[in-house]
C-alpha cells in the first residue's frame, strides 16, 4: 500500500514524525458505547505533488485532516441540525504526520444514539490541507471526499492528491 507518494526513509517530514497520531475516530474512549461496525471504516491514500512535496520538506509543514459524518435529519435529529441543515453524528481534525501507508479511517466514535438522528444513509466528508506551520494561510489545494459513506467505503483505499494552490490545479470530489 501507497500512503502518501514521494516519501521514503531518506525525506526529512517522515523522519521529523515517523509515527502517525491518528487511529482516527478511535481515539475515544468511548470503546464501549462506540460504533464499531466496521462498514464506518474506510482507507485514504495520499499523494502530493513533487512542488507540493518539496515545499512541505523544505518549511517543516504538516497535513491537517478534517473528517466528518453526518446525515440528512430524521424527526429525531431535527434539534442538531446544524448551520446547513444536517445532522453531525463527529467531526475530528487530527494533524497527519506522513505515515508511510494509507490512513485509516474508522469511525468507532459514532455512537449508536445518534444514528437515529439521520434519516437513511451515514455521509463523510473529509478534506486535507496544510498545517498553517509554516505559513498563516493553508498552501495545498487537495481533492475532497463528500459522498455517502457505502461509496467511500466500496472506494477505499480512496486516493486523494493535493498540490500548492499555486500550481492551479483542479481539485477532485472522491470517490
Amino acid at each position: 500500500m501507497k500512503g502518501i507518494t514521494g516519501f521514503n526513509k531518506s525525506n526529512t517530514l517522515l523522519n521529523r514524525v515517523r509515527t502517525i497520531v491518528f487511529g482516527v475516530l478511535a481515539l475515544s474512549p468511548l470503546a464501549a458505547s462506540a460504533q464499531t461496525d466496521a462498514s464506518m471504516s474506510f482507507d485514504i491514500d495520499i499523494s502530493l505533488s513533487t512542488q507540493a512535496l518539496t515545499t512541505i520538506n523544505e518549511t517543516g509543514e504538516n497535513l491537517t485532516m478534517l473528517v466528518t459524518y453526518y446525515g440528512d435529519p430524521s424527526p429525531a435529529g431535527k434539534k442538531y441540525v446544524n448551520d446547513i441543515g444536517t445532522v453531525e453524528l463527529v467531526s475530528k481534525t487530527i494533524e497527519l504526520n506522513v505515515p508511510g501507508e494509507p490512513i485509516h479511517v474508522s469511525g468507532h466514535d459514532i455512537t449508536q444514539s445518534r444514528l437515529a438522528w439521520i434519516n437513511d444513509s451515514v455521509k463523510v466528508n473529509v478534506n486535507l490541507y496544510s498545517s498553517r506551520k509554516a505559513s498563516d494561510d493553508n498552501i495545498l489545494d487537495c481533492d475532497f471526499i463528500d459522498d455517502e459513506l457505502k461509496n467511500v467505503v466500496s472506494a477505499s483505499p480512496v486516493p486523494m492528491h493535493c498540490s500548492l494552490i499555486s500550481e492551479n490545479r483542479q481539485s477532485n470530489a472522491k470517490p
